[in-house]
């Protein structure tokens, strides 16, 4: 399959006209662009933010978490397998609630694994499937199982029931063992990341914030759910690859066309492009347990199974993966910066507060410990016992003194002078 992206192809409108649809791709990637090696200190410096955020982590802002949990699941993991590593293509299936998720999820693992019920909520923790020898590499390789805590299916265990409970870990994946998988590829099922389930949500989170691929499954009742482009927005608008899958398209006659505006507007709201579309019809059938079988969008990409299945562009979907999440920790860090100069600033604001405070404290107690008043009062009394000539002679002195006194502490203290008389 060529490594290239179509410039663009026409899809029939709803009067039967040709739209331009620029997002419709035949390939999972991009056209050939020049690779800059990843510099060599790359590794060591995301080393040092790792031990720099876990200091802040517990009681820092919350930007701190989310790039430390980057680094650690995602960022250092990727590095440490090195540029010319082939590890698994993780692919995660997500979306809101009964979208069809898990039932696509068992249309591409060719196996009835994940519970695909009419009721909402029916998966609660993260569900995968891969070949079983790469089930093994994930489990020996610890710079690929830091991104998920593991836990193998035994054979022939309730998968389903587990699927159903919330895992104590919103990261903790349930693989199961399916050698009819294409080599090279981990699939995962997520629960509903609009569930008002929280683990629901940081479970597809913790998907989301590793995944190469992200499969994104809408239906026409959910496409333009402010919650859900909301979501897609912020998890997909630094360039993570994702596909779109629009489920329950309508009537077979006009189920295309409706899907190709659908996901034009789905698209132009996420601000960042599919690298592929695809439709399914509404079938009642998928809602009982039936395997979403989905349909090109325009014929332009081929069936959904085997462009996962191609690992020619694997190497190119992990890079700009990548490149997605260096962008996403660039844009964390920022926030934790601020947030700590924020921090100092106010702090800084309130010592000043409490060097003037103190201050004006004490100004008060030496006010208070030097009674000019009752001083000059006193003196007075003694001077009432001299002679009238005496009297006026001491009594100017003493006022002068006294209003240079009080016109001191007015000055120390920045008060207007109030003038007084002895």
């Amino acid at each position: 399959m060529a490594v290239r992206r179509n410039s663009g192809i026409h899809l029939p409108n709803q009067q039967g006209h040709s739209a331009w649809h620029p997002w419709a791709v035949r390939t999972l990637v991009g056209p050939p662009r020049l690779r800059r090696p990843l510099p060599s200190d790359l590794p060591h410096n995301l080393r040092r933010a790792s031990k720099r955020l876990r200091a802040l982590a517990s009681a820092g802002p919350p930007a701190a978490r989310r790039a430390l949990d980057r680094l650690d699941r995602d960022l250092l993991p990727r590095t440490a397998a090195g540029e010319n590593a082939e590890p698994s293509l993780v692919v995660g299936i997500v979306g809101p609630n009964n979208s069809g998720k898990s039932a696509l999820f068992n249309a591409l693992a060719g196996a009835a694994i994940s519970p695909s019920l009419s009721e909402a909520g029916a998966t609660r923790r993260l569900l995968g499937a891969a070949r079983p020898e790469e089930i093994e590499l994930l489990r020996a390789e610890p710079s690929l199982a830091a991104r998920f805590p593991i836990e193998v299916a035994a054979a022939g265990a309730a998968v389903a029931e587990q699927a159903g409970r919330n895992a104590d870990d919103p990261a903790s994946l349930l693989l199961v063992p399916v050698p009819a998988l294409p080599p090279g590829l981990v699939l995962i099922d997520t629960p509903d990341f609009d569930s008002i389930f929280g683990g629901n949500r940081r479970a597809s989170e913790a998907l989301l914030a590793v995944a190469d691929l992200a499969v994104v499954v809408v239906t026409r009742h959910t496409y333009q759910n402010r919650e859900v482009v909301e979501y897609l927005r912020e998890w997909l608008s630094h360039g993570r690859p994702w596909l779109l899958v629009y489920n329950e398209a309508g009537p077979p006659e006009e189920a295309e066309s409706i899907a190709a505006r659908h996901v034009e507007r789905l698209a132009a709201a996420v601000g960042t492009p599919p690298r592929a579309a695809f439709w399914a019809p509404l079938d009642l059938e998928v809602q009982r347990g039936k395997p979403l079988e989905t349909r090109a969008l325009g014929g332009t990409a081929g069936d959904l199974r085997a462009l996962l299945a191609d690992r020619a562009g694997a190497a190119e979907l992990k890079a700009e993966a990548m490149r997605a999440s260096l962008q996403q920790l660039r844009d964390d860090l920022v926030v934790v910066a601020e947030t700590l100069a924020a921090g100092a600033a106010a702090a800084e604001a309130a010592r000043a507060v409490a060097r003037r405070r103190a201050r004006e404290a004490g100004l008060a107690a030496a006010r208070a410990a030097w009674p000019l008043g009752a001083f000059a009062d006193a003196f007075r009394a003694v001077l009432d016992r001299r002679s009238a000539r005496v009297r006026r002679g001491l009594r100017a002195g003493v006022r002068g003194a006294r209003l240079r006194a009080e016109g001191l502490v007015r000055r120390i203290t920045g008060r207007k002078d109030a003038g007084g008389a002895a």
